[in-house]
């Protein structure tokens, strides 16, 4: 193609001061060919560089602005349009309202509403015989009516309005008929762009593009760009990269020369192509504003060319800027979206503190991870009520702690620094939700203040760490004003929370035009007027590099060809100018050139395949017969690495390190090891649970085991610990020796106000105090006493629903109905349990102090003897003690969620079901020797667990049992848990890679005794 700069040249010549106008598809493409014919050299005045919709504002605008009308951002559109769908009369047929609660139908409608009204079209141009669906039509029609209307209303004015106004005008100032204007290619993008363009007073000059081998311009290019002359490609080229010009037909392309203008490259992943292209930036001491990088895909290699920038410290420009997700200031703002639809969980605030997302701000003179830390250790759960509730009593005990004469100064003042900071973080989030509208009874809130309330959020609390995080914040707070002509439209939360999701998710930073002394990324298919030397094409793998053509889902291609063929482009014909533009874009290409693509998708795990432009670029490389798929390979050669070939290469730290010891494979292991003395630990330990051994790497530690060791007289042990070691020492060993606790950190359910853990809690709150009322009164339940059990349950519940609010009224109403039906549940139960004498009620036992209103309990653990002259001391909580009529006892346990009858037919399970082995021992021993009991039983007393007893022998012998137990846990042996059947619920599982569970598995050291005792324990069925 001729030259860009040549052709404005020339077209400036004849007066190079007149006023001359240049139609360009964006001012920033604008600015840069002003800028480069000032660096060319060449002097210009009163050279104008417009869009067509730019200048039809000015045109238009003392027209409109006579009317009141001003312009609509299109930002406002699909929010609108959704607003008018939901409010059209009930009389209208249903067809997008059905599915309006699917992401993206308000943008789908919004594309296809712009389309439409650009292409100069009306409501009234919606045929019914042109739609499948009469349904879609009326609605559709109805929809665009009432767009109008809103429009007309309301005094705005979007795109079509602009042209159309501006074409009708008589008045075209600032163009005369003394105007002379060149028109690039790609300017108009419509009809109503066309038509305005067309109707100016102006003289057109024909501006020259070179119509490369084989492509030929779509119909609708043509009639977009009608003042374009094509001319053909010359017969003979000055270098290889001037033959790209053939890239479409190969084989007629003169012959290469060979001059190593064009490269071709293939990468292992993205991010390796990227690494790549940076090495031969170093290596060929390029100056970084002489290089253009050109995305195939640039929704996935602009992030990480911005982010693999700031890691090395260059200067870099992204015409398309980066999705605002990866600043702070939008996540923050999505994420608080989450956290309003979530019923506020506090799990999900703590996170917005751990990671930066907000800060209670200098103010609050408390940082976020301080006031994280203080969130969980309030307790708090979800709902509005619950953040004042917990930090006010996590306030108040520290400052009790405070005032205890008994402890230190320095202790004593932490604890009032706590309280303090904990109050003020009570008080920041107790301002932060009455900021929040809360919904009314039908569940609607108004958009405004919602609106009000995010934005407010982000722009005070959201903190900025550089000039992205800086425009994020101003973008979220902006995108969200866009709204303000619908602040007043009341809509259920869900709806509204969803508008301001997808404004927030259009939040996009860092976009520039190409500058000085900066690397520039731009798309393919764009416009390409850097003019750099040097260009880089990526991700040129096959089904990247065009579009999938899929239809508009609002107006098939069907529809738009009975509506306005001429006018509504169909999805093959937009398809085929995408193709067209990409692939001239490559073809105008000049100076050096390099094209490449990844061959591996890492996410997918998979190969991926090289694009026909891969294939067709390399025909022009290597003249000859079309390449077969291994024959590109071998001339690609083998596809470049995150690690450098020489370490001279290397981009980074980190790959100079990586290329060293590239090819010396163990051989340059001990430098490593000397520098990095983790990774020298970490080869060891992944050698060493390849092995039969068992050793500290697998979880062998006999300090611990002497220490943790339940036959020692100081160590008190309970049956649900015994269990948990039973099922996973590991993980035993990091909860009680290692003391670990992993944060929680899953959301509540919004449909659940109490878990099952606490739910079994208060359950056994109400049968205690309930067995208890009948003990007093030395009788068994009856029916009539459902309302004594009734006012018992409400009491806790109240005191409970106090320390911790439900997220609503619908979940308490709905829990307490259940409540109900397995209290009712309980209470028949026990009705029909006949011949019993219940003798004792949640009987603690070796707590240190005895329960006064239990008479059984004790202050003394139980000692249980295990053989060898050996014991060991047990505490817990027996829930219930019957004595039936003919002198028994039978010990029994509440279960309150489903019965696993897997688990529960066992007599031990390999050492996880002890508890009525161990409860039994214990019930003896509380009772007295003579004492005989018969049974231990499991009672599933809900309707989960569907009323059903599992009963044990009561003296059954669980001896040897407690005896692996103990000498696995005395020698150490805390290897890692068996099938790993349990693991997805294991606070510690992310510890536990699938191979290190593998590796425990094997592991067949019985000389070591902690080993041997788990295998015996493992038999105990």
């Amino acid at each position: 193609m001729e030259s860009l700069l040549q052709q404005i040249v020339e077209f400036m010549q004849d007066d190079p001061t007149g006023t001359r106008w240049i139609l360009v598809p964006t001012l920033a493409a604008g600015h840069t060919l002003g800028e480069r014919l000032a660096r060319g050299g060449f002097a210009w005045a009163n050279l104008r560089f417009t869009t067509p919709l730019d200048l039809a504002s000015r045109i238009a605008g003392r027209v409109l602005g006579s009317r009141g009308v001003t312009g609509m951002d299109p930002g406002l559109g699909p929010a609108l349009l959704l607003q008018l769908l939901l409010d059209l009369p009930a009389a209208v047929p249903q067809y997008f309202r059905k599915i309006v609660d699917q992401p993206g139908v308000a943008e789908a409608l919004w594309r296809a509403v712009r389309d439409f009204r650009l292409a100069g079209l009306s409501f009234a141009d919606l045929r019914p015989e042109a739609f499948t669906s009469l349904e879609k039509h009326a609605e559709l029609a109805a929809l665009l009516e009432a767009y109008e209307r809103e429009l007309a209303r309301t005094g705005r004015a979007d795109a079509a309005v602009v042209f159309r106004t501006a074409s009708e005008a008589s008045d075209k100032l600032p163009v005369t008929h003394w105007s002379e204007v060149l028109e690039l290619p790609g300017c108009c993008r419509s009809v109503m762009e066309r038509v305005f363009v067309d109707s100016l007073p102006w003289r057109v000059h024909a501006f020259r593009v070179t119509q490369a081998s084989g492509t030929n311009p779509p119909q609708w290019w043509r009639r977009l760009n009608p003042t374009v002359e094509m001319v053909g490609t010359p017969d003979t080229t000055s270098s290889d990269a001037a033959r790209l010009a053939w890239i479409a037909q190969p084989a007629e392309a003169p012959e290469p020369l060979r001059d190593g203008t064009v490269r071709l490259f293939r990468a292992a992943g993205r991010e390796a192509e990227i690494e790549e292209v940076l090495r031969r930036l170093q290596h060929d001491s390029l100056r970084l504003d002489s290089v253009e990088i050109i995305c195939a895909q640039p929704g996935e290699y602009a992030p990480m060319l911005w982010e693999k920038a700031a890691r090395y410290g260059i200067p870099i420009t992204i015409e398309t800027g980066i999705p605002g997700t990866l600043t702070r200031p939008v996540r923050a703002a999505l994420a608080l979206c989450g956290w309003i639809e979530g019923g506020f969980p506090a799990v999900r605030l703590a996170r917005m503190f751990e990671s930066g997302l907000l800060s209670p701000g200098e103010a609050a003179e408390l940082s976020s991870s301080g006031a994280a830390r203080l969130l969980r250790q309030s307790a708090a759960t979800a709902g509005r009520s619950s953040y004042s509730a917990t930090l006010v009593i996590l306030a108040a005990a520290a400052e009790e702690r405070s005032k205890d004469p008994d402890r230190d100064d320095d202790l004593r003042e932490s604890d009032r620094q706590r309280a303090a900071r904990a109050r003020t973080l009570e008080a920041w989030i107790a301002a932060l939700l009455a900021t929040i509208p809360e919904a009314a009874a039908d569940g609607t809130v108004v958009l405004g203040d919602l609106m009000g309330a995010v934005g407010g959020a982000i722009e005070s609390f959201s903190p900025a760490f550089g000039p992205e995080d800086a425009a994020a914040r101003t973008g979220v707070v902006s995108a969200l004003a866009l709204l303000a002509p619908l602040a007043g439209m009341r809509r259920p939360l869900g709806f509204q929370l969803a508008l301001l999701r997808a404004r927030i998710e259009s939040v996009a930073v860092a976009a520039s035009r190409p500058r000085p002394g900066a690397l520039h990324v731009c798309a393919l298919g764009g416009h390409g007027y850097s003019g750099r030397p040097v260009t880089f094409v990526l991700g040129l793998e096959e089904g990247a590099v065009f579009p999938a053509g899929l239809e508009d889902p609002v107006l098939l291609d069907s529809e738009r060809r009975k509506i306005a063929p001429d006018r509504l482009r169909t999805s093959s014909e937009a398809l085929d100018e995408t193709v067209y533009l990409r692939v001239r874009h490559i073809a105008d290409l000049t100076g050096h050139v390099s094209l490449s693509y990844s061959c591996r998708d890492f996410r997918r795990g998979r190969e991926t395949y090289p694009s026909w432009l891969i294939f067709h670029a390399s025909r022009l490389v290597q003249s000859g017969a079309a390449l077969s798929y291994d024959e590109l390979i071998a001339l690609l050669g083998d596809p470049a690495t995150l690690v450098a070939a020489a370490r001279e290469q290397a981009a980074s730290e980190m790959g100079w390190w990586l290329s060293s010891l590239r090819g010396l494979g163990e051989n340059a292991l001990p430098a490593v090891y000397a520098a990095y003395d983790g990774i020298r630990h970490g080869h060891r330990a992944d050698a060493a649970r390849q092995t039969a051994q068992f050793t500290k790497y697998d979880g062998l530690v006999p300090q611990a085991g002497a220490n943790m060791d339940p036959r020692r007289p100081d160590i008190i042990q309970s049956a649900s610990g015994m269990e948990r070691f039973a099922a996973c020492p590991f993980g035993y060993y990091l909860q009680k020796g290692l003391r670990l606790e992993a944060p929680e950190e899953n959301d509540p359910n919004p449909d659940q106000w109490l878990d099952p853990m606490t739910r079994g809690e208060v359950l056994h709150r109400i049968y205690s105090a309930f067995l208890r009322a009948m003990r007093a009164e030395h009788r068994r339940p009856a029916e009539a006493d459902w309302g004594v059990l009734q006012t018992i349950a409400k009491q806790r519940l109240d005191d409970f629903r106090r320390e911790m609010p439900p997220l609503s009224e619908a979940v308490y109403n709905a829990e307490m109905e259940q409540m109900e039906r397995d209290l009712r549940l309980f209470l028949k139960l026990e009705v029909e349990r006949r011949g019993v004498e219940t003798v004792a009620v949640e009987v603690p036992f070796g707590f240190g102090e005895p329960d006064p209103e239990e008479p059984l309990s004790r202050a003394d653990p139980v000692l249980i003897q295990i053989g060898n002259s050996q014991q060991i001391r047990v505490r817990g909580r027996i829930d219930r003690i019957d004595r039936h009529s003919d002198g028994s006892y039978e010990v029994i346990d509440y279960k309150t969620g489903m019965l696993w009858r897997p688990h529960f037919r066992n007599e031990f399970d390999g050492g996880t079901l002890l508890q009525h082995a161990v409860y039994a021992e214990a019930a003896r021993n509380i009772l007295g020797a003579e004492a005989r009991v018969a049974q231990s039983s499991y009672y599933f007393c809900t309707e989960r667990g569907w009323g059903e007893w599992v009963r044990k022998p009561g003296q059954i012998d669980a001896k040897p049992v407690l005896t692996a137990i103990a000498e696995a846990m005395g020698a150490g042996a805390f290897l890692r848990g068996g099938d790993g059947s349990g693991c997805q619920n294991c606070d510690f599982h992310r510890a536990c890679p699938e191979a290190e569970i593998a590796a425990a598995s094997s592991k067949s050291d019985d000389s070591n005794p902690g080993v041997a005792a788990l295998k015996r324990l493992a038999q105990y069925e």
